[in-house]
């Protein structure tokens, strides 16, 4: 599989553009995209591995469903996984996303207490797989139906383990209060293990596609700033989405959300008019819209 035509046809203009200037390739026109793509393509140092950083994780997502390797994860994972598809056989390879990624500071444990378990491995299903947990979905309830481009069904997903970090309090009624962190679409898939069915009360605040990237105020001798100037910025999240990748993103989540409700349970959306009219018809799909209560304005 050729993956380097793949980043360039997902990429957007400006991330090539992006490209060529960082690696001082010649081009005539740098506002024609063919051209920018044309010397990408014949650059022998532009190598995948690398290309790979300036994409973000929605345009990775696509790669993958293009190369057909699964796309679910964060960005690190997904580039991990396009490179073992693409070349099995060769040694990890080093990748460097300074371009992209703010680098973290170490954590510092929150207590001295060890791991009540320790790492799981993360079964992955395949054809002869026998030991992964699948969980099937009840069929949705699909009037009215909203359509969008790649649409795709989803109907199952498998139990992810989880790792236990650290424990504070004691059990009251049974029942201790938990915080993940991950992917969202993994944390509820291990959740559907214990709660399917059980859950009485959901409130969900997902992305709004605001079209806006986050940035972090800093402090410059004493005075509050914001700057567009690279050393005084940190960007802390991007909200900024394809319309039909945003649409299956939120489809999955709230199949997902249905799995977990109770009887008598309810889920509170939060989201404004950016996509409120599409996520009010996709709950009506999905949960049938004689269930739906109330729309609050604030």
């Amino acid at each position: 599989m050729k993956l380097k035509p793949n980043i360039i046809a997902v990429a957007s203009t400006a991330t090539l553009r992006k490209i060529v200037e960082d690696y001082e390739l010649t081009i005539g026109d740098k506002r024609k995209r063919q051209a920018l793509a044309d010397a990408i393509s014949v650059a022998r140092r532009c190598r995948p591995e690398e290309l790979l950083g300036y994409l973000s994780e929605t345009e990775i997502k696509q790669v993958c469903e293009v190369a057909r390797v699964e796309s679910r994860g964060r960005k690190n994972v997904l580039i991990a996984r396009l490179l073992g598809a693409t070349s099995p056989a060769s040694p990890p390879l080093r990748i460097n996303l300074s371009r992209t990624v703010n680098q973290s500071p170490a954590k510092r444990p929150m207590s001295n207490k060890q791991p009540a378990q320790e790492t799981l491995r993360l079964d992955t299903p395949s054809g002869d797989t026998t030991n992964v947990e699948k969980y099937e979905f009840e069929p949705i309830k699909g009037y009215p139906l909203l359509n969008w481009r790649g649409k795709r069904p989803f109907t199952s997903t498998q139990y992810y383990p989880a790792q236990l970090k650290e424990v504070h309090g004691e059990d009251v009624d049974g029942w201790r209060n938990k915080i993940f962190w991950g992917d969202n679409l993994q944390v509820m898939s291990h959740l559907l293990k214990e709660l399917r069915g059980k859950v009485d009360l959901i409130y969900i605040d997902p992305p709004f596609d605001s079209k806006a990237d986050y940035k972090k105020s800093v402090s410059l001798k004493g005075r509050a700033a914001e700057s567009n100037r690279a050393s005084f910025e940190e960007k802390q999240y991007t909200d900024i989405w394809n319309n039909d990748e945003y649409l299956q993103f939120m489809f999955e989540r709230l199949l997902l959300l249905r799995e977990l409700l109770s009887p008598n349970g309810s889920i509170y959306l939060h989201c404004d008019y950016r996509k409120s009219h599409h996520l009010k018809l996709m709950l009506d799909e999905i949960l049938g819209p004689e269930n739906f209560v109330n729309e609050v304005i604030w």
